[in-house]
């Protein structure tokens, strides 16, 4: 820290693109001291005044300049700021940065200022375009959140009517649609829901389409369950036949992981994952095999899958051979260890798993799935009493959890992490922490109070 601001106190002017990069650095590195609104407020502020950002580089600083602004109770002008970046960058970027400040301000639950900067946006952006989609998608969430679902409904049913509006977009927002006019009081929002989206999914070819919208459809309303259940159908069949008649096995491979992710994750299909491995030929597996990602991962959910369906000798099988072929790449092994390990536990052998996870965080500590690793030997330290060692490891998961997209399974194993670093009290969560519920951290702290218990089973 010393070095880069005494270089940026001499040479910022010389070197402005060097300067901009160490000013992303300084204000990513203040975000992370959440007790210090303060000096994310200037850290922002210094990569504001950075003459040679792109749009997305001084959105990004605007949307923290925001957030921390709020939480340190600082004066914001939030028209000025849309102004200044009218200003440098063009009429036309206007509804993005009104929509990225709204964001920052429904982070710090300021949803009085979100709602007018967020219809500014709607207003001024295209009927229709990118923008305007997310938007207005973000005012329907916001105002969801507040259950003022009729305002709700409008937001959402004004997209699943607009055209130009992606088709997986248009069918979950007529679901939302359905689901606050329910809560609204409307009791025929769901048969009015299901024919409109009967209609929307004619000549839907896409498997992905039908797979995502079949995971949301599971996790909303009952009444949704057949449908749910209809569509995965079609989605699988589609995938297998495009696996089937894939030329080139990275895009046969492709195919394969997005399907078995779904299964394993969202449907509850293990068993139909691991027939289907089984049934491979060998050929077929070696024409597949190559050192991507996605090979590794759709071992990790087969492993997963027999793990699920208490198969554990051919898990164990399957392991072992993947953990003995020195042709297997040492960070691939996460995909397969962080599963099989899991079940571990579940089984009673802890010792065992943490010893597994231990070695992983050692030879893989920023990857990914090292995620879950952290949690386990965070929730054995605090098993122990180790306090420090407890904020340590939650401080390495929320690094490790940043990698990838954001699942749900991300999202619940970093509300676990902020619950542990405030010492398991809701209220003491920081209030900076990415904006979970609080329904969303009871759930977690239940997660939590369960995997202690699990910790400390005998073997079975």
């Amino acid at each position: 820290k010393t070095i880069s601001a005494d270089w940026l106190a001499t040479e910022s002017q010389k070197f402005p693109e060097v300067a901009a990069e160490l000013r992303k650095l300084q204000m990513s590195e203040a975000k992370r001291s959440l007790s210090d609104p303060a000096a994310q407020v200037a850290a922002a502020s210094a990569l504001l005044a950075t003459d040679t950002l792109a749009p997305h580089e001084w959105i990004a600083g605007a949307k923290e300049f925001v957030r921390a602004s709020l939480f340190a109770n600082a004066n914001l002008k939030l028209n000025q700021l849309v102004a200044d970046g009218r200003k440098r960058f063009g009429a036309s970027t206007v509804p993005q940065i009104q929509h990225s400040l709204a964001l920052s301000c429904m982070m710090a639950k300021r949803h009085d200022l979100a709602r007018p900067v967020l219809r500014d946006a709607i207003r001024g952006a295209v009927v229709g375009s990118h923008i305007w989609s997310k938007a207005t998608w973000a005012l329907g969430r916001m105002e969801a959140l507040l259950k003022n679902h009729a305002a709700a409904a409008d937001a959402f049913r004004l997209v699943a009517r607009t055209p130009g509006v992606p088709q997986r977009f248009q069918l979950q927002a007529q679901m939302l649609w359905a689901e606050n006019l329910l809560s609204s009081g409307d009791p025929q929002a769901i048969s009015r829901c299901l024919t409109e989206i009967s209609g929307l999914l004619k000549g839907v070819s896409d498997p992905e389409v039908l797979l995502n919208f079949a995971r949301q459809l599971s996790r909303s309303s009952k009444d949704f369950a057949p449908l749910a259940e209809k569509l995965y159908q079609q989605g699988e069949q589609l995938s297998l036949a495009g696996f089937a008649t894939s030329t080139h096995p990275s895009l046969a491979l492709d195919i394969l992981f997005k399907l078995t992710r779904r299964q394993v994750y969202d449907f509850g299909k293990s068993r139909t994952v691991t027939a289907f491995w089984e049934s491979l030929p060998e050929a077929r597996k070696l024409w597949l095999w190559n050192n991507d990602n996605r090979w590794w991962g759709y071992l990790g959910f087969v492993l997963m899958a027999y793990c699920r369906t208490n198969r554990l000798s051919q898990a164990s099988s399957l392991a072992k051979a993947t953990f003995e072929d020195p042709s297997t790449p040492r960070d691939a092994l996460v995909s397969m260890l962080v599963p099989y390990n899991e079940e571990l536990i579940n089984r009673g052998h802890s010792s065992e798993a943490l010893d597994a996870f231990r070695w992983i965080i050692t030879e893989n500590p920023t990857r990914a799935g090292c995620a879950t690793a952290y949690y386990w030997l965070a929730l054995e330290a605090l098993r122990k009493g180790e306090k420090a060692e407890v904020y340590r490891l939650c401080d390495a998961l929320l690094i490790s959890n940043t990698h990838t997209a954001v699942t749900y399974d991300q999202w619940s194993l970093e509300a676990r992490a902020r619950l542990l670093q405030a010492d398991l009290d809701i209220d003491r969560v920081s209030k900076q922490a990415v904006n979970f519920t609080a329904s969303f951290l009871g759930e977690a702290l239940a997660k939590v109070s369960e995997d202690c218990r699990i910790l400390e089973k005998p073997p079975q």
